[in-house]
């Protein structure tokens, strides 16, 4: 195991139905130690099955993420998908966004990632094309696309 390697999640993809594609990166990271790993994708069953096999083999906590910003339903085929965070925040009603909050929370821990061996991240993840319009970046990038196209 390399200790540096608990720092260090590899995302693991559904592709063609399943993550039959990600075995031999399973294995590798896993011998290495990482600390976890960033789901995307999947069916409900089949992202259970797979974050109960990787708490078996890992025999160690693991970091389980997935990308939820707009609920689970956003990577996770039969959970609840909501509204983006950029929508709930033009609502400006806290009740909608702890709601949507509450789903994500419950839905994460009762469905699928969670157990005893188990934590999950789940963090709100500001997209770079909003920070870059709120920085000014975004109009300064435009310009840049259009003068070397113009070239």
């Amino acid at each position: 195991m390399i200790p540096r390697a608990r720092l260090v999640c590899p995302a693991l993809r559904w592709r063609r139905g399943s993550f039959k594609s990600e075995r031999t990166k399973i294995e590798q990271a896993l011998a290495a130690g990482v600390g976890g790993f960033i789901l995307f994708g999947g069916i409900r069953a089949a992202v259970t099955a797979l974050t109960s096999a990787l708490r078996d083999t890992a025999a160690r906590p693991l970091l389980l993420g997935s990308d939820f910003e707009r609920g689970p339903g956003q990577q996770i085929r039969g959970l609840t998908e909501l509204p983006p965070p950029a929508a709930l925040g033009y609502l400006n009603d806290l009740d909608a966004t702890y709601a949507c909050g509450q789903i994500t929370g419950t839905e994460a821990r009762a469905k699928i990632l969670l157990s005893r061996s188990t934590t999950i991240a789940l963090v709100l993840v500001v997209p770079w094309s909003i920070a870059r319009i709120r920085s000014g970046m975004g109009k300064k990038l435009r310009n840049a696309r259009v003068r070397k196209e113009d070239r």
